[in-house]
């Protein structure tokens, strides 16, 4: 009987040892990806961009774009809040990123508009480029025009001859006459408008989400973000949290809010 239980007593500490050693391991690949995530300005800084570029589409639409073809506005990060565009550009550990010299830019073309992003700091300087077609960003108006049209076409000529007698005189008449058409073409107007909104996330440090084009008046199932070391709390702006059953009428950038675990 003694030697039964001292059996049962051993294997659980062998099970137990095994469950320390497997949550020791965890912890460690954890922490390696971490450092060498943290080590790594290229990737971080990567997300960063992404995030920028996103949000530059979002603001960057057929209401704010350049009007005349080779223009070009842009926009300093330190300009944000006075422009109303919510993006926090967070350095990595004791990095310094410019914001006087980080933008994003938008350049009217022919049949598009191009979109830059641009990030300086001290371990990374990059840039994005996207093109978006002003057929999809563009509110449209085709008219025809009408055009109406005289013309004089010879219709009938008669020629009427009477002639003379001893008491009378020869006479010839003729007369022509001439028939009048008009020619209309109808006015046709095809106008097409957008219903359309989009609806931007900074994610504010977590990974990238994709901005999303709905319809006015829609509501959308809003995405969970990701931020290690981080609880997602809701999406904000202006302190306002806007959920899945919140309603959506105009282009907006949602600002991801989080609590530090």
């Amino acid at each position: 009987m003694y030697e039964e239980r001292k059996k049962r007593i051993n294997w659980a500490k062998i099970f137990l040892v095994v469950i320390i050693i497997f949550l020791l391991l965890l912890l460690a690949v954890k922490i390696i990806t971490l450092i060498r995530f943290n080590n790594n300005p290229t990737k971080y800084y990567s997300k960063e961009l992404d995030s920028l570029q996103s949000n530059a589409k979002a603001y960057f639409n057929k209401g704010n774009i350049p009007k005349e073809i080779g223009e070009s506005d842009v926009i300093y990060l330190n300009q944000f809040e006075e422009k109303g565009i919510v993006h926090e550009l967070i350095p990595m550990n004791n990095d310094k990123c410019s914001l006087e010299e980080s933008y994003i830019r938008a350049t009217r073309l022919e049949t598009e508009y191009q979109v830059k992003s641009y990030i300086k700091c001290d371990k990374f300087e990059d840039s994005k480029i996207d093109y978006v077609s002003l057929d999809e960003s563009k509110e449209v108006t085709s008219v025809t025009t009408t055009t109406t049209r005289e013309t004089s076409i010879p219709k009938e000529e008669t020629t009427i001859i009477t002639k003379a007698t001893d008491e009378k005189t020869k006479s010839v008449e003729t007369t022509k006459k001439q028939v009048t058409t008009k020619k209309v073409i109808t006015t046709k107007k095809q106008t097409t408008t957008s219903n359309k909104i989009t609806i931007g996330f900074n994610v504010n440090g977590g990974e990238q989400i994709s901005s999303v084009t709905v319809n006015k008046g829609s509501k959308i199932k809003l995405p969970t973000p990701v931020r290690y070391g981080y609880t997602f709390v809701g999406w904000y702006k202006n302190n306002i949290h806007y959920t899945s059953d919140t309603v959506f009428n105009d282009n907006i950038i949602l600002v991801a809010k989080w609590t530090k675990n």
